[in-house]
């Protein structure tokens, strides 16, 4: 399975350099049923497993206690199940032989299940795109050489924008946004960052942040105010025009 960094690589030479996939295959060394692959989704690569692992112990007894917790919703607090007296009436009941640190970590994953929520991140075209930095070995000149590859994506159309650096510094960042934006030809209108060095000096408290100085551009931390209405980029999704990209305050992260 290909690296989500491999994925966008193959996908940039594809859809944007025009390269062949006998090419990509070629300079890339992947097979070219993974070039296809990489170049029909965007979606980044996942690991699912044939069959799920086998649980000796704890499968044959999961059921149980998840009836045991589903019966305990109806019941005040204090009457409910704990760990260890689920332990003791797997044991008494249904002679479990596992050990009760088992039980306990079956009883986190249920209840984590039970909490668990899923927001959909759904953009409207032109109104984000998220940056972050990864590290991937080149070979040039017939030498190894780990460099630093800038990533930008658009949220709607998922369309990615990569760029390979030597470092990580400030001025590789302002360049890698800056070229992002003459390439889909506007700014979108918000920017979500990982918490970058290169953009954030100190993280506060809730979602306050500290942003690096150096005058860093407003439109690069926060959003742009164009004169103009949204134009379109290479995907069909509406970005700020590239010509009116400077903010009328100075930057700002967190919110």
């Amino acid at each position: 399975m290909i690296s989500v960094v491999d994925k966008e690589i193959i996908r940039k030479l594809y859809h944007v350099q025009g390269k062949s996939i006998r090419w990509i295959d070629r300079e890339i060394g992947c097979a070219r049923q993974t070039v296809r692959k990489a170049i029909q989704n965007a979606e980044p690569p996942k690991y699912n497993l044939a069959k799920p692992r086998p649980k000796p112990v704890i499968g044959p007894i999961k059921a149980i206690v998840e009836q045991w917790l589903k019966e305990d919703q109806d019941r005040p607090l204090k009457q409910r199940h704990t760990g260890r007296r689920i332990y003791e009436r797997l044991v008494e009941e249904y002679g479990y032989q596992g050990s009760e640190s088992g039980i306990r970590r079956l009883l986190g994953q249920l209840r984590r299940k039970e909490k668990e929520t899923f927001v959909p991140l759904e953009f409207t075209p032109g109104s984000n795109a998220q940056c972050d930095w990864c590290e991937v070995t080149v070979i040039i000149a017939g030498k190894k050489i780990l460099v630093q590859v800038f990533l930008l994506r658009l949220g709607n159309s998922r369309m990615p924008f990569v760029m390979i650096f030597p470092h990580q510094r400030q001025e590789a960042f302002f360049e890698g946004m800056s070229q992002a934006f003459i390439f889909w030809g506007g700014v979108p209108r918000s920017l979500t960052f990982d918490n970058l060095k290169t953009a954030v000096f100190k993280i506060l408290k809730g979602k306050n942040r500290v942003c690096l100085p150096a005058g860093l551009p407003g439109a690069l931390l926060e959003r742009a105010r164009p004169g103009n209405p949204p134009a379109s980029g290479p995907a069909g999704e509406p970005v700020a025009p590239a010509g009116k990209t400077v903010a009328e305050t100075g930057p700002r992260c967190g919110g």
